[in-house]
């Protein structure tokens, strides 16, 4: 059983295609008086696949606007508006869900907000959803990781994992795309990704060519590199 009640739920969405949410979250989205909508058009383009117009009309739905900034204090600033309009929800018992797309662990604005809450003496709860670059490497048809290969996430400039994981590099996806093409060993690479994964506008990359000719500009763009798998004997 769930106590509902005086918990702020950060529920992940998943990447974007509305049967990619965990039947815990689902649940917990239909238990919720309140939800808070960071980049209110695509969480409700994705929330509008899994709740019902009549589940969606019992609740009270609010856009919420994190700037996608390096700024400390316009961010900073942000955050602050976005917990004032939490803590009389929960001061009122009510149930307030955060939506993320993807995971709220993984470079999420769940987590800030989490953090002043907790400060302050509130409670928080995590639904984990299905993280981009697990549909991402569903929707390229390729593995990720095997045996006892590592993998690293948004890494900087390091190539020394297995496989890695580019995600949120919006003003930098040219750069890195270029960079890859330029690394000594990229025949030894497989390199592919996915911009708005699991949407109507989703795109899917399968090679660096195809990065190369049409690069992404979707912020919701993932690019994975791993080297080749072997070819069975």
């Amino acid at each position: 059983m769930f106590d509902y009640i005086n918990y702020l739920y950060g529920i992940g969405l998943g990447p974007g295609d509305p049967e990619l949410i965990t039947l815990k979250a689902l649940r917990i989205l239909r238990a919720c008086d309140v939800l808070l909508l960071p980049d209110s058009g695509r969480a409700m383009g994705i929330l509008e696949g899994i709740l019902t117009p009549e589940e969606l009309g019992q609740k009270e739905v609010i856009p919420v606007k994190i700037p996608m900034t390096t700024d400390s204090i316009i961010i900073e600033s942000a955050y602050t508006d976005v917990v004032n309009i939490i803590w009389p929800l929960l001061d009122m018992n009510k149930t307030v869900g955060y939506l993320t797309i993807g995971d709220p662990t993984i470079y999420s604005s769940f987590i800030p907000i989490k953090r002043i809450l907790e400060f302050n003496g509130y409670r928080t709860k995590i639904i984990n959803g299905i993280p981009s670059f697990l549909a991402v490497s569903a929707a390229c048809n390729e593995i990720l990781v095997n045996g006892t290969e590592n993998l690293c996430i948004n890494p900087s400039s390091s190539n020394l994992a297995d496989t890695r994981i580019y995600m949120k590099k919006k003003h930098e996806l040219s750069e890195l795309i270029q960079a890859l093409s330029n690394e000594s060993d990229i025949d030894l690479l497989s390199v592919f990704g996915v911009s708005d994964c699991g949407l109507s506008t989703q795109r899917v990359y399968k090679t660096l060519d195809e990065l190369l000719s049409d690069p992404p500009e979707s912020y919701y763009t993932t690019i994975i590199v791993r080297h080749k798998m072997p070819k069975p004997i």
